[in-house]
């Protein structure tokens, strides 16, 4: 498919899409460290990212996406 054919408001979202998801996996990372580095603890580290992954996991099985209401 082409650009055209998929359209300008397509391409908008997914590269929001794409800025956000790197975004987020950057505050991942950082804060991970950054808790390793103040407690030196690789536990407390894993505890926080389970902490920060664990509304993802939980929420994302049930969201429901609209072909309609997302890119109309």
């Amino acid at each position: 498919m082409t650009h055209t054919k998929l359209g300008r408001n397509f391409w908008k979202l997914v590269t929001a899409n794409c800025i956000n998801r790197f975004g987020d996996a950057v505050d991942t990372i950082a804060l991970t460290w950054l808790v390793y580095s103040l407690t030196g603890s690789a536990l407390w580290s894993v505890f926080f990212y389970a902490s920060n992954q664990l509304p993802s996991v939980v929420i994302q099985p049930f969201q429901r996406f609209e072909s309609g209401v997302i890119l109309s």
